[in-house]
């Protein structure tokens, strides 16, 4: 059965615009049912005009790319909810309405950026079994690693990051945290009855985030991202209108991505292993924290 590809959408044309071109990049992209699954922004409180404006222009960039890369997926499908129901909500029936034929299903909202081997990450990792263990809700796009953060990394130590990573041959390793990222994650249908309904309630990543520490669950996670986060600070975005520009403390930087890592051409289909290096220390090096050690 076909992977499900399920991307909450809103108000941002922009960031939804990058996002599907990096979605046709990506290897395997034609086997994937494509789900836009829209919010509405009728009922909205705020901005309500802003959104709405937004939201007709992202609606007819969505058909657009439908008729001109249909051809490019399994299937494209574009959804939108009869009134406003948030981000949570709509997770949670977005995801409900993908293993309603598939078994397995990757969650992204509208400001993300697939790597090239994003698809080959998520089933490579589902194919080794990893979400049949019970303590893994999901597999996460995301890295803790390669993300600088409120830092500018400079194009000299990118690259030498990318070279370091090459040369330990960190693509195919993956670490455990005991939370499921909220943004991108993948997860099969057994282990969504186990915290969809949790993810659907006000807060729902917080709540799921909760549970995870209270019950040791989590996610596995790439050492090397397969995806970047790039709309923490979007006008549009839901982050803003809840804590505006100012008051946003989670900022994320991603700067490397696995395609950076690889030669063009077909990618490696290693099958992923448990990282067993020094986790902090390639987290300092990689969040550029001065008590890290230099990478030569």
């Amino acid at each position: 059965m076909a992977t499900a590809v399920v991307v909450q959408c809103f108000a941002k044309t922009d960031t939804l615009a990058d996002l599907c071109a990096s979605l046709l990049r990506m290897e395997g992209h034609e086997t994937i049912r494509l789900i836009f699954w829209c919010d509405n922004p009728a009922g909205v409180s705020r901005n309500a005009e802003q959104y709405t404006a937004g939201h007709a222009r992202m609606l007819e960039f969505l058909k657009i790319f439908a008729v001109n890369h249909v051809a490019g997926f399994r299937s494209v499908e574009i959804l939108l909810n009869p009134t406003n129901l948030g981000p949570y909500r709509t997770c949670q029936i977005a995801l409900d309405h993908a293993f309603a034929r598939s078994e397995f299903a990757i969650f992204s909202e509208d400001d993300v950026i697939f790597s090239r081997d994003a698809l080959v990450w998520f089933e490579s990792a589902l194919a080794l079994g990893l979400l049949d263990q019970p303590d893994n809700w999901a597999l996460a796009g995301e890295s803790p690693f390669f993300d600088a953060q409120s830092r500018i990394p400079s194009p000299g130590y990118i690259e030498r990051m990318i070279q370091h990573a090459r040369q330990e041959d960190l693509g195919h390793y993956y670490t455990f945290h005991d939370s499921v990222p909220s943004t991108i994650f993948a997860t099969t249908k057994t282990r969504w009855r186990e915290f969809g309904e949790t993810r659907g309630q006000p807060c729902g990543d917080v709540e799921v985030n909760k549970r995870c520490q209270a019950e040791g669950k989590g996610s596995i996670y790439p050492v090397v991202p397969r995806a970047k986060d790039v709309g923490m600070l979007h006008d549009l975005g839901h982050s803003v209108a809840v804590h505006t520009k100012a008051g946003v403390t989670e900022i994320k930087h991603t700067y490397l991505l696995a395609e950076d890592i690889y030669p063009a051409g077909p990618l490696p289909r290693l099958p992923p292993q448990l990282y067993a290096g020094d986790k902090g220390q390639l987290w300092l090096r990689s969040t550029l924290r001065e008590s890290a050690t230099p990478i030569a």
